[in-house]
């Protein structure tokens, strides 16, 4: 379990196509059919047939792949900024 899982928001921010356990701390940025392919959390055999689809299916792949990098951009240090100051005069 992670608090936020960087390593897949990092992916999406690449152009990968994301498929994988969100360890909890990626359920935010891991939106299962939009973000990434996910599967139940340490279901090995769930995330290989995950795996599977993804591969086959090239259409799946690129609608993955673009609404990942489209939910990375959320995350950018411009974006985070504005909410970290936004959070700071709310107070």
């Amino acid at each position: 379990p992670e608090g936020f899982a960087l390593p897949p928001l990092e992916a999406m921010a690449c152009g990968c196509a994301v498929v994988g356990f969100t360890g909890r701390g990626g359920l935010e940025h891991m939106i299962h059919g939009e973000t990434a392919l996910v599967a139940a959390d340490g279901n090995v055999q769930e995330l290989a047939g995950t795996l599977e689809k993804i591969i086959s299916n090239s259409s799946l792949k690129e609608r993955i792949r673009a609404g990942g990098m489209k939910k990375a951009k959320e995350f950018s240090l411009e974006n985070m900024e504005k909410q970290l100051l936004n959070f700071a005069r709310s107070l």
